[in-house]
């Protein structure tokens, strides 16, 4: 029996994940499953003022993605329209896109 490490993230994003429109530059819209999060707020000690940054996250899986996304590409959440200003995998098996939203 092998082992799918996808089929470890499904309760996840069964649990907390929401449908979001993805349309990558030059081609149609998928729908697929995200977490949409807000950054961590960072706070500090002494006379630093706290850091914020207004831009909001989304996790995606990877293997529901049929190529990798890019700068620009749309992302539609409800009823709200993002562009993606950011993406990268951070997981050390690169099953999930963190995408920052603009």
């Amino acid at each position: 029996m092998t082992f799918d490490p996808n089929d470890a993230l499904t309760p996840v994003f069964e649990a907390f994940g929401v449908s979001v429109t993805f349309a990558f530059a030059g081609s149609g819209p998928v729908v697929v499953t995200g977490i949409p999060r807000s950054p961590d707020h960072i706070e500090t000690g002494g006379f630093a003022a706290p850091v914020q940054q207004p831009t909001r996250i989304l996790e995606v899986r990877a293997s529901e993605l049929p190529q990798e996304p890019r700068v620009g590409d749309r992302v539609v959440i409800g009823e709200r329209d993002y562009a993606v200003s950011s993406a990268r995998r951070e997981d050390i098996n690169q099953l999930i896109w963190t995408l920052e939203l603009g």
